[in-house]
């Protein structure tokens, strides 16, 4: 093959790629979508008695349904930000606590760490505490189910 035909056929693929590109929709990380597939998907794993436990929590709300709450009460809770990600660096190959979960700036003297790690086991505690009213559990709920679904978000 000669370097002109060579040249005529890498034009082309980059041509068509861009053009594939532009028709595109924008593509936000995961969104409100993503966490409801998510949530879709763990509905279908749940025992009877967590189904139980969901709807004696939720009422006639699914995991589904709930599972975006956690951004659209982060609007309003900007405190909650940092709850919903880790930031490993790339140089790093693995998860350090000390340093990628920073201190709780709300409560320094907290043991909980702003970051969906330390979150996702604050809420699990607080899921399991029946000494807490079905409101703060519920929430506890909602909280869990939008951060298992930031912990798998595609990057």
């Amino acid at each position: 093959m000669s370097t002109i035909s060579s040249k005529i056929i890498m034009r082309g693929v980059v041509a068509g790629a861009l053009l594939l590109c532009i028709g595109v929709q924008l593509s936000w990380a995961w969104g409100r979508e993503g966490h409801r597939l998510t949530a879709l998907v763990a509905e279908q794993y749940l025992t009877p008695e967590a189904k139980a436990q969901v709807a004696l929590l939720l009422g006639k709300e699914t995991l589904a349904d709930v599972a975006p709450w956690a951004d659209s009460y982060r609007e309003e809770h900007p405190e909650t930000g940092k709850w919903h990600f880790v930031d490993i660096p790339s140089t790093e190959a693995k998860f350090d606590r000390n340093r990628d979960c920073p201190v709780s700036q709300a409560d320094p003297k907290s043991p909980w760490r702003d970051c969906v790690t330390d979150r996702i086991l604050y809420f699990e505690g607080r899921l399991g505490d029946e000494t807490l009213s079905t409101k703060e559990r519920a929430i506890a709920l909602k909280f869990l189910v939008h951060f298992m679904g930031d912990v798998h978000q595609p990057f």
